[in-house]
């Protein structure tokens, strides 16, 4: 009974271990480094993906409307809201909402 026991932290453990690594957004050095965690968990081929991603999803939440009405405040609401589309997915997650968002836009 007391295996059993010992093997149920254990398989915990080995599930949340082997989870593909997330963008943590919570603050500017969060965010390089966890993008960086989730870039080299990726392979090569996938790693030119996910940089093209990224910068689709960023650039997605600029407005040269509102940048020109508000000035340079959108600029502090385009990099919230560039923390919020990234936060807590996966590389693979970031790859398919940038091809998501290519495909709206044609």
């Amino acid at each position: 009974m007391r295996n059993k026991s010992m093997l149920i932290p254990f398989i915990v453990l080995l599930v949340l271990g082997c989870s593909e690594p997330k963008i943590d957004a919570s603050s500017d050095q969060a965010m390089a480094t966890s993008i960086e965690e989730v870039r080299q968990s990726l392979t090569p081929d996938q790693q030119l993906h996910f940089d093209d991603a990224v910068q689709v999803l960023a650039f997605s939440q600029q407005s040269l409307e509102e940048f020109l009405k508000e000035g340079a405040s959108s600029i502090i609401t385009t990099r919230g809201q560039m923390k919020d589309v990234l936060n807590g997915k996966t590389g693979r997650e970031v790859i398919e909402e940038a091809e998501r968002l290519k495909r709206e836009r044609k």
